[in-house]
């Protein structure tokens, strides 16, 4: 069977069309998760009657003899189906809103997260000197260059356009590698930008933040709930639901973060060969 050979750029063609087939998952993950929490909420607090589905989407409650465990299910898909479907626009107004705080103040919270600062090529000559060549020879406008004064030993790259694209270094990357070996770093996280993987960075940060936020929050009530259970009283039913709500978030969290790694484990590969053709020195990238 003969082989096509393909390119460096054929690669990342590919893996950029398989990266958005992936991101079209996120949006599908968290109405999905809304579902599965109605439905679970439905069979729990209505699994032990018959209810007409007309009379719990408008607040009431018809009861009678024990109902089937199929009724009960119908029940409760009709009842998430109904949640889901009647706030569409409420989930479709959430995410763009979240999306768009982090997509235009993104620069700022990774610069106070990671506790980075802008440097000159007078504070340090060499690592500006290399990242501007390599910017040269790439053919692209130099990206911002901050470091973090810490003893870690570590680079990223961020930004979603020529304006907020930034490599960011530690003190302890810069103690720690010679020059050719640093250059290779910065080639490599110059190569993420080129190949605009750190937009797509942005995009799944954004997505695994917001549910791991909302996982953070209930989970941290379910823990009052418990500690202040003697002083207000709780019915079983809706602790059982908090603590699937908080299971399905974190569930939903895991998988957020495993698209992520997904996404950027070819996208690493692609870095590290692209450096490689920009410094033209393996050994010092290997």
């Amino acid at each position: 069977m003969p082989i096509h050979p393909a390119g460096l750029q054929t690669h990342i063609w590919n893996n950029n069309l398989k990266s958005v087939l992936l991101l079209i998952f996120y949006p599908l993950l968290i109405i999905g998760m809304i579902w599965l929490l109605a439905f679970v909420s439905g069979y729990i607090y209505y699994g032990g009657s018959i209810h007409s589905y007309d009379g719990i989407i408008n607040g009431q409650t018809a009861w009678g003899h024990q109902d089937t465990t199929l009724q009960t299910l119908q029940t409760a898909v009709r009842l998430a189906n109904h949640i889901v479907l009647n706030n569409l626009w409420l989930i479709f107004t959430i995410i763009p809103g979240w999306f768009a705080i982090s997509w235009f103040f993104h620069t700022e919270m990774i610069r106070k997260l990671a506790h980075s600062r802008p440097v000159t090529r007078k504070e340090e000559p060499v690592l500006y000197n290399l990242l501007e060549n390599l910017s040269i020879a790439a053919g692209i406008t130099m990206p911002k260059l901050e470091i973090i004064e810490t003893h870690a030993r570590n680079a990223f790259a961020s930004g979603i356009d020529k304006k907020t694209y930034t490599v960011t270094v530690t003190r302890g990357l810069l103690n720690m590698l010679s020059k050719d070996e640093l250059e290779g770093v910065l080639a490599h996280e110059l190569t993420h930008i080129i190949n605009r993987d750190v937009r797509l960075l942005i995009v799944t940060i954004i997505f695994a933040g917001m549910i791991g936020f909302f996982a953070q929050l209930v989970w941290s009530n379910l823990r009052y709930s418990f500690i202040f259970s003697r002083h207000e009283r709780r019915s079983g039913k809706g602790l059982l639901i908090m603590i699937i709500l908080v299971a399905v978030l974190w569930i939903g969290y895991l998988l957020t973060l495993s698209t992520r790694f997904a996404l950027s484990r070819r996208r690493e590969y692609m870095a590290d060969a692209g450096a490689v053709q920009l410094t033209k020195k393996p050994g010092a990238m290997m």
